[in-house]
């Protein structure tokens, strides 16, 4: 794989200084050279405007003569949005697929900074490149007149993080966000690996148990992440570098807590069991999923009657009670605590099964309701859901 240096070369006042960089040490004008003796790469590209070459290109060619292999690419001056468009495609005609680059924004100016940021990001993606490092030489830090190279390849993470929280908040995909926090301990400083490879493995059972409709699984795990995210709050929270990592994990928390309990399976939980699947079924929808907004309404409602009769929620034999009494095959006793309320239950339940099977034939019958139709007639059904339950919570059991 080709390394490759991208520089920056402008027209300032170079003064000499000793730059360095994890015990290596270049003394040198311009960090273009400091970048190609302690980075090694195997071509350097120097972003240069027409006068920035007059003023010192050939002094940094002469050199670094016979040490590496130097590419000119001429830049405009970045003195409008069209300019600044050409030199981020510069950069990117520059890269070829697979190669593995060295950012030197030290001698960039005005927005170059950020724009050489967003094309890393940008090259990653579609020359699928390996962003080694990205570096500052800070001359401005320097004592003694030795001048620190500042790592900021971890910005170049935080991107990325970015970008998988994202993903997993709006459509509740957690692939690329558990790959983050598995790699979080090289990109992070100080993270705790350990931990972190649990809230990895925590983040693709929920995402799993989501998208199968795997509620219990799914309150459980939520509820597991919750405490793994706190924990990794309290082992971080003095450590400043992981300030905007921590601030996206309390996004997730924020996100997805209303979800979590510990212990679905006991009956003293079925009041809580039952807000969650409802809380699940708008998370569906939110998402843009209704087939299994749709699937969890169906067998929320059958929870809603077994609860209201006092029986345990994950007791087969009475959800096929509840599920007789809502296809009317069997009468509900006037004494049983949803006679009043099953006529109501019975009516949505027969707009949830016809829905339902529209969607389980997968539009292949007359008939079939267009998809836009579909988010909608759900959406509706949520609603009265949570109407039925708002009802039922105001009336004595």
């Amino acid at each position: 794989m080709p390394r490759k240096a991208i520089t920056f070369l402008g027209i300032g006042n170079y003064q000499e200084t000793t730059y360095t960089w994890q015990g290596e040490q270049c003394t040198t004008l311009y960090m273009a050279e400091a970048t190609a003796r302690i980075f090694a790469p195997d071509e350097l590209l120097v972003l240069l405007t027409t006068e920035a070459e007059a003023k010192d290109y050939a002094a940094l060619v002469q050199r670094l003569a016979g040490t590496v292999p130097i590419r000119k690419l001429s830049i405009p001056n970045g003195r409008s949005e069209t300019e600044l468009w050409e030199i981020f495609s510069v950069i990117a005609e520059a890269v070829d697929p697979g190669d593995s680059l060295i950012f030197d924004i030290t001698s960039s100016y005005r927005s170059l900074p950020v724009l050489a940021l967003l094309a890393a990001s940008f090259l990653r993606t579609v020359r699928e490149a390996t962003v080694e490092r990205m570096i500052y030489g800070a001359f401005e830090a320097r004592e003694n007149n030795v001048s620190p190279i500042f790592d900021l390849t971890p910005f170049i993470a935080l991107l990325d993080w970015t970008t998988a929280t994202e993903a997993f908040l709006r459509y509740g995909r957690a692939d690329d966000l558990a790959e983050q926090v598995r790699n979080s301990v090289h990109s992070v400083p100080s993270a705790p690996a350990n931990n972190d490879s649990r809230i990895a493995d925590q983040l693709a059972t929920l995402t799993r148990a989501l998208q199968t409709v795997r509620t219990a699984e799914v309150m459980e795990s939520a509820d597991r992440l919750d405490q793994l995210l706190q924990q990794r709050r309290n082992d971080t929270e003095n450590d400043p570098p992981t300030a905007p990592f921590t601030m996206l994990l309390d996004q997730i928390t924020d996100g997805y807590a209303h979800l979590a309990l510990a212990d679905p399976m006991d009956p003293a939980n079925s009041n809580a069991v039952l807000q969650r699947k409802l809380a699940m079924v708008y998370w569906y929808l939110q998402k843009a999923m209704p087939v299994q907004a749709i699937t969890l309404s169906r067998e929320w409602l059958v929870s809603l009657v077994v609860a209201r009769r006092g029986q345990e929620l994950f007791d087969r034999s009475h959800r096929v009670e509840a599920e007789d009494l809502l296809n009317a095959r069997v009468q509900a006793a006037e004494t049983d605590p949803i006679h009043t309320d099953l006529p109501r239950m019975q009516k949505i339940w027969i707009e949830l099964a016809g829905l339902r099977n529209d969607v389980a034939h997968t539009g292949m019958r007359p008939g079939s309701a267009h998809a836009q139709k579909v988010f909608q007639r759900a959406d509706k059904i949520y609603e009265k859901l949570q109407q039925l339950l708002i009802l039922l919570n105001q009336r004595p059991s």
